[in-house]
């Protein structure tokens, strides 16, 4: 009596190929240095420079990129509001806030925003005093 032949499966690794590595492009941010705003009066109120050197701003909204910021700007000037950017960082990122400054009072600075609430590219706008 004969044995059955056995034969054993023949085992294949699979392929293993390593992934493609894609280096990122390395861009280099550009250092703009924001260019002086002349600050106007918005009608109906004087840039009065408080005692204490403070002032109240309307901060409408705040830009990670400054090119966002002057197209905002731009937009406002459009609808006749005078307003400012200003660079600030802030958790190690820098950003443009878009602001109606040199509000006498808080009075004025909540007056100055109430017709900006309603619009929703001004949602989180927000009131600050700062010095001038």
């Amino acid at each position: 009596m004969t044995k059955p032949e056995v034969t054993k499966p023949e085992v294949t690794k699979p392929e293993v190929t390593k992934p493609e590595v894609v280096k990122p492009e390395v861009v280099k941010p550009e250092v703009v240095k924001p260019e002086p705003t002349t600050v106007v009066s918005t009608p109906g109120h004087e840039n009065k420079l408080q005692a204490n050197g403070l002032v109240w701003a309307v901060n409408l909204v705040s830009y990670s990129r400054l090119d966002s910021a002057r197209k905002a700007i731009a937009q406002l000037k459009s609808e006749g509001i005078d307003t400012e950017f200003v660079e600030v960082t802030a958790r190690g990122h820098r950003y443009y806030r878009v602001r109606i400054p040199n509000l006498a009072s808080r009075q004025e600075a909540i007056k100055a925003s109430s017709a900006f609430r309603a619009r929703p590219e001004f949602e989180g706008l927000w009131i600050a005093r700062y010095r001038k």
